[in-house]
């Protein structure tokens, strides 16, 4: 429906300077805004940015980039339609709709324009948070058709529901602190990274990011999450000798006993000359 209110948006020249951009959900890439830049100077912008008539004044939904460029050039004013949706909420809805879909988002970023949907179709259907009750009769009537935010978001997105439950999750177990960090680096597209990261308290992240994006010089001492919480937690890295050792040992101990005495069998010789070595005291 959303969609269908904008097939044909009433477009006019807008002042940049009235523009409102608080509270966007993704973040600009200065270097893209710097490419969209001189493309527009060679020819015109094709595709106008979409406002929202907000009680402050217009209010950016999309486009954000190629408002960015406007600006480097030293436009004053831009090509905008105006959107249709009837709250503030809706706004933000129709902005994250539109980015969720990019090719070019990350983990991180995707995770974040689905806590922030996930904010925006609370704030409009408050009787969803938490899934709703859909245990009693009263919680289905209070509902009234509407479905859960990760339902609804998993039909719209083609993203399962475990996954956008997960991504929610994930961007809400990372402190502050941490994103900042991991923004711009490639942990930002490291899914199982990210979500190993986000199950561990503020102080471990930031001591774990420490290891592998150390600031004033310092070396890097891990180059992967597993090892980094490791450190971080105050524990020695395994060698590659122990790593090995252990996985065996993982194998060994889920061997069925026939299945074990096979093994045994195919190493016949090299056990028999290890045992008659512990006999004869050579260890």
């Amino acid at each position: 429906m959303i969609g269908k209110e904008n097939t044909t948006p009433k477009t006019e020249m807008i002042e940049i300077s009235s523009i409102l951009i608080e509270g966007r959900s993704r973040d600009v890439d200065e270097g893209w805004a710097q490419a969209l830049a001189a493309m527009f100077k060679a020819s015109e912008m094709l595709n106008p940015i979409t406002i929202w008539q907000s009680a402050d004044g217009p209010f950016l939904v999309a486009g954000a980039h190629r408002l960015a460029a406007h600006v480097i050039n030293g436009e004053t004013h831009i090509a905008a339609s105006w959107s249709k949706a009837e709250t503030v909420a809706d706004a933000k809805v129709l902005e994250i709709m539109e980015n969720i879909g990019r090719h070019e988002l990350t983990a991180l970023d995707r995770a974040q324009h689905l806590f922030d949907l996930k904010q925006a179709y609370e704030a409009k259907y408050p009787e969803t948070k938490k899934g709703g009750d859909k245990q009693t009769e009263q919680g289905r009537e209070k509902l009234n058709g509407i479905v859960p935010f990760s339902t609804d978001t998993a039909e719209k997105t083609g993203l399962s529901d475990s996954s956008i439950t997960k991504a929610v999750a994930m961007w809400t177990g990372l402190a502050p602190g941490a994103i900042s960090i991991i923004k711009g680096t490639w942990l930002a597209d490291h899914q199982a990274g990210l979500m190993a990261m986000a199950k561990e308290k503020p102080t471990v992240q930031a001591k774990a990011l420490e290891m592998m994006f150390p600031t004033n010089g310092k070396p890097v001492r891990a180059m992967n999450v597993p090892d980094a919480l490791i450190l971080a937690t105050g524990k020695l890295l395994e060698t590659t000798h122990q790593k090995q050792f252990a996985a065996a040992d993982r194998v060994f101990n889920s061997f069925s006993d026939e299945d074990f005495g096979a093994l045994l069998l195919s190493h016949e010789a090299r056990i028999m000359a290890w045992v008659e070595g512990r006999i004869g005291g050579v260890k």
